[in-house]
């Protein structure tokens, strides 16, 4: 059902004005659509013969944008009462308001403090703990700049094994090669490596492989330091006995069979008296010679069979 409507309104300066007469709202039947004006605004006196003027334009928004923490913007339009009578007042707000700028305040986003670590991942050996940053100090707002870097840390951690808690071995590092074996022809460098992080505990496997690695690309080939048939002596031995008159050797290697000259070399060495008995210090003189005696024929026997090796090396 359609309605007309109308509103008393007085015109400016108006004095001793009657009320409106009638109804301020008519109701008709339609049963088609209705083409006609359905609303109409009638200008007559008000009540005691006051009057609204026209809003004003709306003000400028307070705000261009918002932080969270804050309000939106406001804008506001007035108007006034037109006065007629001396007391009287017109019905109704002299001033609104509405909201405006409602976007966010562009706010690059700012890293939390990082948490504490976390536990340990494991009760037993090495794990892994981790710990936290938030960017939200402050957030992001509008259009700002996300937290850059990452949001997340990890560390390996070793727990304290409990009593009866295994800890298999794993391997360390390689240690750096050893030289070359021999100082001429073939040779090989040797590297090692421990079983030692961590190593095993209470009963925990052994580490898998071997700890030796022989570098079987790098084949040393040096050539000899100088021409002549024999290697470098060797470094004197240790004297066969601390006081009393002992004896001490050293040895060389024939480079390019046949060599002349003496293969091994010995002097006298610690030729001070020993303090105690006679028999004592026979004893141990004895026993020295006995020491030296082994030793001088075992180094022969090894000298013998390192020469052997290498001449058969180099004919086949």
């Amino acid at each position: 059902m359609p309605f007309l409507h109308r509103s008393p309104l007085s015109p400016v300066g108006a004095v001793n004005v009657e009320p409106c007469e009638g109804d301020s709202t008519e109701a008709r039947r339609c049963y088609s659509s209705c083409s006609e004006v359905q609303m109409m605004t009638l200008r007559c006196a008000g009540p005691e013969g006051v009057s609204w003027s026209e809003w004003t334009l709306w003000s400028e928004c307070s705000k261009t944008c918002f932080h969270h923490v804050d309000a939106v913007g406001l804008r506001r339009r007035f108007r006034s009462c037109n006065h007629t009578l001396t007391g009287a007042s017109c019905g109704g707000e002299a001033e609104e308001h509405e909201p405006c700028n409602t976007v966010h305040c562009p706010v690059d986003g700012g890293w939390s403090s990082w948490t504490p670590w976390s536990v340990c991942s494991v009760t037993c050996g090495a794990g892994l703990q981790s710990h936290y940053r938030f960017c939200s100090d402050p957030e992001r707002a509008g259009n700002g700049l996300p937290c850059v870097g990452p949001d997340r840390e990890d560390r390996v951690c070793t727990s304290t094994p409990f009593p009866g808690c295994h800890v298999d071995g794993s391997w360390g590092q390689w240690a750096p090669w050893l030289e070359c074996s021999a100082r001429c022809g073939g040779g090989v460098k040797i590297r090692t490596r421990e079983c030692d992080n961590p190593a095993p505990q209470s009963g925990g496997r052994e580490c898998v492989g071997s700890g030796r690695q022989i570098s079987v690309f790098s084949v040393c080939m040096m050539a000899p330091v100088d021409s002549g048939p024999w290697f470098d002596w060797s470094a004197w031995s240790a004297c066969t006995v601390s006081c009393g008159g002992g004896s001490q050797s050293r040895s060389r290697s024939c480079r390019t069979p046949p060599c002349s000259g003496m293969r091994r070399q010995s002097k006298t060495c610690n030729t001070q008296v020993c303090l105690g008995t006679t028999n004592t210090r026979s004893k141990y003189k004895s026993w020295g010679k006995k020491k030296y005696k082994y030793n001088e024929l075992l180094n022969e026997v090894l000298t013998s069979l390192l020469d052997a090796i290498f001449i058969l090396s180099t004919h086949y």
